[in-house]
C-alpha cells in the first residue's frame, strides 16, 4: 500500500490539474498582476517620500541661509542685504 499511495496522488492532481488548468494559470495571473501592483506601489511610495524630504531639506537650507544673511543685515554688513550676489559696480 504504501508504494501505490503516492502513485495514485499524483495520478489524482495531474488530473485535476489537466482539468482545471485555465482556472490554475488565470489564478496564477491574477496573483502576478497584484504582486507586482504591490511592489510597483511601494517602489513608488518609496521615491515621493525621497523627493518629499529632498524638497523639506531644501527648504530647510534655504531658511538656514535666509536666516545667517539676516542676522548679516543686522550687524550691518552688506552681504546680509545682498546675499550672495553683490550688485554689479556703477563706477
Amino acid at each position: 500500500m504504501k508504494g501505490i499511495a503516492p502513485w495514485i496522488l499524483g495520478f489524482i492532481a495531474l488530473g485535476l490539474i489537466l482539468t482545471y488548468w485555465k482556472l490554475l494559470v488565470g489564478l496564477a495571473l491574477f496573483a502576478l498582476i497584484v504582486w507586482g501592483s504591490y511592489v510597483g506601489s511601494i517602489a513608488w511610495w518609496q521615491k515621493r517620500q525621497d523627493r518629499l524630504n529632498g524638497e523639506k531639506a531644501e527648504r530647510v537650507h534655504l531658511a538656514a541661509r535666509a536666516d545667517h544673511q539676516h542676522q548679516q543685515y543686522l550687524a550691518g554688513e552688506d552681504r546680509g542685504l545682498y546675499g550672495e550676489f553683490k550688485p554689479a559696480s556703477l563706477d
